[in-house]
């Protein structure tokens, strides 16, 4: 892991970005950690996403709780929700 001033990266992004390639950096702010950079390629871009979504992490675990709670809907009762939706 590398360690990386906010200026570093402010001055020479790219060359910074290439530096720490295929490995983690903490981006520092005064001596402080303020962020970090993680490598990433396209086939991990949507998992990395899904991942880091509050929002959508927040959702599933409402909806596991209650499927937990009410049990889950069979295939023939979605068909035909989705079959209303569509009009």
């Amino acid at each position: 892991m590398k360690f990386v001033t906010i200026r570093e990266l402010k001055i020479n992004g790219s060359k910074v970005i290439r530096a720490v390639e295929g490995e983690d950096a903490v981006i520092t702010n005064r001596g402080k950690p303020a962020a970090v950079i993680v490598p990433i390629d396209e086939d991990s871009l949507e998992e990395f996403v899904i991942a880091h979504n509050p929002k959508l992490l927040r959702e599933v675990a409402e909806s596991y709780k209650e499927y937990k709670k009410k049990g889950g809907t069979s295939l023939d009762a979605m068909i035909n929700k989705l079959k209303r939706r569509r009009g």
